[in-house]
This record gives C-alpha cells, sequence and structure tokens, in this order.
C-alpha cells in the first residue's frame, strides 16, 4: 500500500492482480515474497521494525549469507578511507549540482580498483584451454539522485573508460529517449552477465527492486544508506 496525503492506496500491481482474481472466487490464492517483508519508522536508537502481518516465515538478509544464497558481503576498508572524511553529496552551488566531491571520486576509483582485481580473479578461475572467460563481474554505483548520475559517467570517461564500458539508468534518462531505445536499453541491461560490457552501471534507485542479475560484485553506494530496507535491497 502507497499513503498519500492520509489516504490509502494500493500499489499499481497489487490492482492488476485484483483485476485477474475478481471473477476467480476461492480458486485463486495470492503468494508474496518479499526480501525485506517490513516497515520502519523512526530513526536512531527509536528505530522500529514493523513486520507484515501475514508473514509465514522470515529467511533474512544473514541467513540467506549464511546458507550461501547471496555473494560473501566484504565491506573494503582501507586506511586512507577512514584517515579522511568522506563527503557522499555531490557538491552543488544552491540546489545545483556542479560536480562530484573528492570523497564521491574516492569511493569510485576504489571501487574500480576492487573491480579490476575481480576481473582478474574471474578470468583465471573460469578461463577454458584457450585462456578465454566468459564470466565479466559488474560494478554498480549507487547515486543520491539524478543530477548526479550524468557527472558520475563523465568521471568514469575520465577515467579511461569508454561509453561502451558505462551504462547510465535512471528515471530522467528515461525521459531523455524514445521509447524504442529505452527498451533496448532495458534489454542490454537484463543481458549484461552474457557480455563483456558494459562493465559499470550508474543508477540511482530503479534498480532497487526486480533486478537479477548474477555478475555484479561491486557496489559503491554514493550516497547515504542509513534506511536498513534500501540497504537490504541493495545487496
Amino acid at each position: 500500500e502507497n499513503k498519500v496525503y492520509g489516504e490509502v492506496k494500493e500499489v499499481e500491481w497489487q490492482k492488476s492482480l485484483n483485476k485477474i482474481a475478481k471473477n476467480k472466487g476461492d480458486k485463486f490464492i495470492q503468494i508474496d515474497f518479499s526480501a525485506t517483508p517490513y516497515d520502519v519508522t523512526g530513526s536512531g536508537q527509536k528505530r522500529i521494525k514493523h513486520y507484515f502481518p501475514h508473514i509465514i516465515i522470515d529467511f533474512d538478509l544473514k541467513n540467506a549469507i549464511i546458507k550461501g544464497l547471496v555473494k560473501t558481503i566484504a565491506i573494503d576498508k582501507r586506511k586512507e578511507l577512514t584517515d579522511m572524511s568522506l563527503d557522499f553529496n555531490a557538491i552543488r552551488e544552491g540546489n545545483k549540482v556542479i560536480g562530484l566531491s573528492d570523497g564521491q571520486k574516492l569511493m569510485i576509483r576504489a571501487g574500480l580498483n576492487k573491480l579490476k582485481l575481480l576481473e582478474k580473479h574471474f578470468i583465471d578461475f573460469t578461463k577454458d584451454k584457450n585462456g578465454v572467460s566468459n564470466k565479466y563481474p559488474k560494478m554498480l554505483i549507487m547515486c543520491e539522485d539524478t543530477n548526479v548520475t550524468p557527472f558520475v559517467t563523465e568521471f568514469l570517461i575520465s577515467e579511461g573508460y569508454s561509453d561502451d564500458d558505462v551504462m547510465r539508468v535512471d528515471s530522467s534518462r528515461k525521459g531523455e529517449i524514445s521509447e524504442k531505445e529505452w527498451l533496448e536499453l532495458k534489454q542490454k541491461l537484463f543481458s549484461i552477465d552474457k557480455n563483456k560490457t558494459p562493465k559499470i552501471i550508474v543508477s540511482v534507485l530503479m534498480l532497487r527492486e526486480g533486478f537479477d542479475v548474477s555478475n555484479i560484485c561491486v557496489i559503491v553506494p554514493l550516497r547515504s544508506s542509513a534506511a536498513p530496507i534500501l540497504l537490504e535491497q541493495t545487496i
């Protein structure tokens, strides 16, 4: 449900399911699968998780990691990161974004170094008798808003990556290109596991749900991850 100005409205996909179920009587059952079956209120020490009342079982992220159903999570800690104050926010004049902060550039470069290391490991581990590998690790950069993504793309190009290496996917991008181009972009996005390029996806939040590829191995969060739901959905 979405709550807008005090009025509770069902989300669009639920309206569709209701329409399908309308004339089926007791011959219809709906089963929900959610990675995050809860809402959160409050912040800090007063944060409370409100779990959905219809949960049969909560197989949480911790258990999924222990069982090996998601990648092992490794948080990169570096001396040069801990010795400086990292600014996750872009540089602005008023409300206008004019560039990336030094902290954001440092985070991106750390991610790129990790990606290069994993590329070597992937090739060494999966190459065939001809020395060829068909496994390609990918990196996801999560930006604070759609005004920042063009600056991230520009920075990656300046670091030596090509247009083919970088894919920018966000809501403003959808408005900039035709419907046909948008469908082609989505098709390319969902088949990235099979292709060497693009190597890096730059986005905001639209990949948070319903986005499932196996080869994203590095995530660079250029935004605060204080919200536990966002953090879990990202992983």
